[in-house]
C-alpha cells in the first residue's frame, strides 16, 4: 500500500523537475543575457539575489547536505522543507544562471529530498499506519528527482543502497524514479545531454 504514495511521489517529481529546469535556463535567457553590462558584472547581480534569499532563509544556500541529514532524521517540519524546494530552485538558478560557480547535481538531491519529505510528511499525517516511514521518502525523493531531471536512473539507484548499505529501499527507488523518467524525455537539467549513447561522439 505504501508504494501508492511512492507512486505520487513520483508524478510529483516530473512537474517540479520541469519547472527547475525552464526557471533555470528561463532567467539566464530571459534576464540575465538581456542585462547589458560587461559579464562579469553579472554574477554579482545573482550573488546579490542569493543573498537576499539566504539573508531570511540561510538552509537555502549552499550545498545543503546538513540540512538533508536533519530531514532524514525527521527534524525539519513540513512548513520548512516545502519552502526550501521553491528557494534552492530560485538560489541554484540566480548563482548559475548569472555566470557564478557552481554545479546542479548537490542542488537537484537537494530539491528532491525537500520534496520527498513534504510528500513523506503529509502522508504520514493523513495515512500514519501505511506511511510508517515518513524519513524514508526524503531519500526516495531525492533519487527521484535527480534520475529525472538528468536522466541518470542507475546512478541515482547505486547512490541511494550505497549511502544506506541496504537493498530495503529498492521497490520505491524503481518505482519513483521510473515514473519521473516516464515524463521527463524530452528535457534535462544537463542542457548539452544527448539523446542516448549512439548520439554521443
Amino acid at each position: 500500500m505504501e508504494l501508492i504514495f511512492y507512486a505520487i511521489l513520483g508524478f510529483v517529481c516530473a512537474p517540479v523537475g520541469y519547472f527547475y529546469a525552464n526557471f533555470f535556463y528561463g532567467i539566464r535567457d530571459r534576464f540575465f543575457k538581456k542585462i547589458k553590462i560587461k559579464p562579469h558584472f553579472k554574477p554579482a547581480i545573482g550573488g546579490f539575489l542569493v543573498g537576499c534569499i539566504g539573508y531570511f532563509a540561510p538552509k537555502a544556500m549552499g550545498g545543503g547536505y546538513g540540512t538533508i541529514q536533519q530531514a532524514i532524521l525527521g527534524n525539519l517540519p513540513l512548513s520548512i522543507m516545502a519552502t526550501l524546494v521553491i528557494l534552492k530552485i530560485l538560489t541554484t538558478s540566480f548563482t548559475i544562471s548569472s555566470g557564478g560557480s557552481g554545479g546542479v547535481f548537490g542542488p537537484s538531491l537537494f530539491i528532491g529530498a525537500m520534496l520527498g519529505g513534504t510528500m513523506g510528511t503529509v502522508s504520514h499525517h493523513f495515512f500514519p499506519s501505511i506511511v510508517t516511514h515518513p524519513e524514508a521518502f526524503v531519500l526516495v525523493g531525492m533519487t527521484g528527482f535527480f534520475a529525472g531531471v538528468a536522466h541518470a536512473p542507475l546512478g541515482s539507484l547505486l547512490m541511494v543502497t550505497e549511502m544506506t548499505a541496504s537493498y530495503t529501499l529498492l521497490a520505491p527507488l524503481m518505482l519513483v524514479s521510473g515514473i519521473s523518467l516516464l515524463f521527463t524525455k524530452k528535457w534535462s537539467i544537463y542542457e548539452k545531454q544527448v539523446q542516448n549513447k549512439f548520439h554521443s561522439p
